[in-house]
């Protein structure tokens, strides 16, 4: 049994064009980059790595303490105080060096 696939129309224009309106590539300008984008601050850089770092252990031992006191969240006791804050000021810390950055360029 052969299977013969129906012909392709061939066109003899494509139906959108480069020179309609739109379809050309535009110049783009650029901003010109400062001089001293080299040297950033690294206090900053170092700020940035250790919120992370702090948010990152809080969302660890916030992991620890939900499957190890799952039995006192599931009765709606109190949540162990420590994981989540130390997540909300490793956040804190790194936002805190974002807004130095953003203040400083």
């Amino acid at each position: 049994m052969v299977l013969l696939m129906p012909r392709t129309v061939q066109r003899e224009r494509d139906p959108w064009p480069e020179e309609r309106e739109g379809y050309t590539q535009p110049r783009v300008a650029y901003a010109a980059v400062r001089s001293g984008a080299a040297k950033e601050s690294i206090v900053i850089r170092r700020a940035e790595q250790l919120g992370s770092l702090v948010a990152g252990g809080g969302i660890i031992w916030t992991a620890y303490a939900i499957s190890h006191h799952s039995t006192e969240i599931a009765r709606l006791a109190i949540f162990p105080p420590g994981p989540m804050e130390l997540a909300g000021v490793g956040v804190l810390i790194w936002l805190v060096a974002k807004l130095c950055r953003a203040i400083q360029a």
